[in-house]
């Protein structure tokens, strides 16, 4: 059975509003959620459903003029199928399409083009990324061990990797999503994301 692609990116969606609350939920659970982490959920995931509504809006209405013999239309039609032949173009639609264009707003963090975007997933050595985010904790990646006091207050609930030599730091939610990266005020990070240091 083939999905269509609006099928797809319904199921994508849902999936990351899971993973976007899932980890929320958990910190309120165990207490240590900020006040405000819960509210994040709202602004973060509701503009990319809006997204995921427009996409599909236009992917129907591109199908929907597949029998059409109206000039303008297909006109229209020829423009788009030659425009998706650019990299750029297609680079554009495969990240909007999977959800990888997605970038939450995180207010109180410098304008890193990291932050707010997917974790890109790195091999570190050992192991990847993603398979570090299995553990449902939040990563700090610290190639060159500078953060180790730094992250002692928060080691309950976020691991620190000094695998990725040739990455930059960066500070990554159990949902995948960079929340901090470079050289702004980490401990900031800390409090705003994972609560108050124990």
């Amino acid at each position: 059975m083939k999905l269509s692609t609006d099928t797809a990116q319904g199921m994508n969606t849902g999936m990351q509003d899971a993973l976007n609350l899932g980890w929320k939920l958990g910190a309120a659970v165990h207490g240590w959620a900020p006040q405000h982490l819960l509210d994040t959920y709202h602004a973060e995931r509701h503009p990319a459903g809006a997204a995921v509504l427009r996409n599909v809006r236009a992917q129907s209405l591109l199908m929907d003029w597949a029998g059409t013999r109206d000039p303008d239309v297909l006109a229209a039609r020829e423009i788009f199928a030659a425009m998706t032949q650019l990299p750029d173009v297609q680079h554009y639609l495969a990240d909007l399409m999977s959800g990888m264009a997605i970038r939450y707003p995180m207010p109180g963090t410098d304008t890193h083009p990291l932050i707010g975007r997917p974790a890109p997933d790195l091999d570190l050595g050992p192991a990847r990324m993603h398979e570090l985010l299995r553990s449902g904790r939040g990563i700090l990646l610290d190639p060159a061990d500078t953060f180790a006091r730094t992250h002692g207050p928060w080691s309950d609930r976020v691991d620190r990797t000094g695998q990725g030599a040739h990455t930059e730091p960066m500070l990554i939610r159990p949902d995948g999503y960079v929340c901090w990266a470079g050289a702004a005020d980490l401990g900031a990070a800390f409090d705003r994301w994972f609560g108050a240091p124990r």
